[in-house]
């Protein structure tokens, strides 16, 4: 990590810019952050599901902002939580053909939809995770609206990654003794017991 930012040093002083200092201290206040979290994570004032929790959430606020904008086919007017001014006839809203007719795609608060795409798989993961640990219905609908949200952002590496993740969460939950449903005896047509293997 040192290194790295080592390295965003060195090439913030060569190029040096307003916008290069910009982004140098963005990625410090990323860093710390992350530091400082995982500090509070090792000492247990902060646990791995409140963040996933806070993530979750997260996650589906932002996927009910881009379904509105899709709805709409332009932004809803949150210009003070960061929403960029998107409609089908700014050059500078990120559009897909459809039909011959555009389509904006659903960006959130975040300046892109491609990064919408990813704040949503982050999203994504972390509700997941906490529907593996217990799966209540209501993590089962922030699942559903996520995965809406994700889909409207058009975003293929998205898509992509997001496919993955579910592949991992199912493949989980079925090697995974504690989730699996046990299947309790019943009787054979011909008297025998059948036990479900294991």
């Amino acid at each position: 990590l040192i290194l790295f930012l080592a390295t965003a040093v060195i090439s913030a002083v060569i190029g040096y810019s307003g916008v290069a200092v910009s982004a140098l201290l963005w990625l410090v206040a990323a860093v710390m952050t992350g530091v400082v979290s995982a500090k509070l994570l090792r000492t247990g004032l902060v646990h791995f599901e409140t963040i996933a929790a806070i993530l979750a959430a997260s996650g589906v606020v932002q996927s009910l902002i881009g379904l509105g904008q899709f709805w709409k086919q332009a932004s809803l007017g949150l210009g003070l939580l960061g929403e960029a001014a998107i409609s089908a006839g700014n050059t500078q809203t990120a559009k897909v053909i459809v039909e011959g007719g555009k389509l904006i795609r659903a960006s959130g608060t975040l300046p892109h939809a491609n990064i919408y795409a990813a704040f949503l798989v982050l999203g994504l993961v972390s509700l997941l995770y906490l529907w593996l640990r217990r799966p209540p219905i209501l993590i089962g609908t922030g699942i559903f609206i996520t995965t809406l949200g994700l889909l409207i952002s058009f975003s293929r590496t998205g898509w992509a990654v997001a496919a993955g993740a579910l592949l991992v969460a199912v493949v989980g939950a079925i090697i995974s003794s504690s989730y699996r449903r046990q299947v309790p005896a019943r009787p054979c047509s011909r008297g025998a017991v059948w036990l479900p293997p294991g």
